[in-house]
């Protein structure tokens, strides 16, 4: 009966022995793993850190001035092209009246100035670049004169004037209007070019100007749209194309040119499209409100000194 007991007790204390190493092993293996998740945990934190860093260096680097690939739509093949920022300089540049021939060199000469370290330019854009971009330029300017002018219900006035290139009639319209930045004027186009000197095709191209702004005003709402899927607010910031048409001018707006027998006729065939089209969009004569002027009885107010900068 005692060996019976004594073998018992030997078993028990074994097993003890065992259960207590096993606990010992346990309990440092969590603390190895404990150590292991904190130093995991440090180094994510400090892959993180790094990675901030770096993507703050990045927006130090500057770009490379050079062509890059693009290839087609279909897939198939592709080539060379410049970038959009390269691109926003020459626009910028041709903005300010810099000569074509010397945009390139302008370009070196201040890439060099602030980078005179680095190799930034590697291509320039040549000359016939930078003709391509003067078109650009003009759709630009374009699109943003619709854009002024479609984000107002009402002009308050139109003011006119023509000349002759090389035997080509070219006409001026020069906008005045209020919006939230104050008084503005706003030259829909500085190179209205009709068929012939002809009163009446003069007054039609006029109208063809309107269409041809609502037409790049849809064509940018396209554009963002296909761009910007997700943010479809930003379509609330341009304008609708219908908004910009001459009936903001049948709500008290003023029309007026100079004194001369073809710009008073253009005057008065002007104000019948305005007229037509104000009746188009429902407006009786009762609610029409224009007024035909010259610039002597709006002295003071009119917008037409503005188009000898304009010519």
């Amino acid at each position: 009966m005692k060996k019976t007991a004594c073998a018992t007790l030997i078993v028990v204390t074994a097993k003890d022995k065992h259960a207590t190493s096993r606990l010992a092993k346990l309990n440092s293996s969590t603390i190895v793993t404990e150590k292991l998740q904190g130093k995991v945990f440090s180094e994510s934190a400090c892959c993180m850190e790094l990675e901030e860093e770096l993507s703050k260096a990045i927006k130090w680097v500057p770009q490379i001035m050079k062509k890059e690939w693009q290839q087609n739509s279909t897939g198939c093949g592709g080539a060379e092209v410049w970038n959009k920022w390269i691109v926003q300089i020459i626009l910028e540049l041709l903005s300010h009246h810099t000569p074509l021939s010397c945009i390139p060199t302008n370009i070196l000469t201040i890439a060099e100035s602030l980078h005179p370290n680095m190799n930034v330019v590697q291509e320039l854009p040549g000359l016939s670049f930078v003709r391509d971009c003067c078109s650009v330029l003009v759709v630009v300017t374009k699109t943003i004169a619709a854009y002024q002018l479609g984000k107002v219900d009402s002009y308050k006035q139109l003011f006119s004037n023509g000349t002759s290139c090389r035997h080509t009639a070219i006409q001026n319209v020069v906008f005045s209007l209020v919006s939230e930045s104050g008084y503005e004027m706003v030259t829909l186009s500085s190179r209205i070019i009709a068929k012939d000197k002809m009163s009446q095709s003069l007054v039609n191209a006029v109208g063809k100007s309107f269409a041809e702004g609502q037409s790049l005003l849809e064509g940018w709402r396209e554009t963002t749209s296909k761009l910007f899927p997700e943010k479809p607010h930003h379509l609330e910031l341009i304008p609708q194309s219908f908004k910009l048409t001459l009936v903001n001018l049948g709500n008290g707006g003023c029309v007026l040119t100079d004194k001369c027998n073809a710009a008073q006729k253009f005057n008065v065939l002007l104000m019948e499209l305005i007229k037509q089209t104000c009746i188009q969009w429902g407006y009786s004569h009762e609610e029409m409100k224009l007024l035909l002027a010259t610039p002597k009885e709006c002295a003071g107010w009119c917008c037409c000194a503005s188009i000898e900068e304009v010519s």
